[in-house]
């Protein structure tokens, strides 16, 4: 995923300030996947699976959010935004 200057510098204070949390990709109000902030985020950005799933289960399920991921980037012609996450 490429970002712009602001993309990035947008990304990077909200994942540094919620590593330990989830991080929700959301397109047209459907969530495609809410992975765990590991660290602190700017440039690129890494998904990784949760660990003791057979490679067979862990291949499959990053093959379908990947599909998911360019189905709907595909199906958009506005470029996404970064939104702070609300805390509980």
């Amino acid at each position: 995923m490429e970002m712009t200057p602001q993309g990035s510098e947008t990304l990077k204070k909200i994942t540094g300030e919620n590593v330990g949390r989830r991080m929700a990709i959301v397109l047209d109000g459907t969530v495609l996947i809410a992975p765990v902030i590991n660290s602190q985020v700017s440039r690129s950005v890494e998904i990784t699976f949760g660990a003791g799933r057979d490679e067979a289960t862990e291949a499959k399920q990053q093959r379908e959010i990947v599909d998911r991921i360019r189905s709907a980037i595909a199906a958009t012609t506005q470029p996404a935004e970064a939104a702070p996450a609300t805390r509980p």
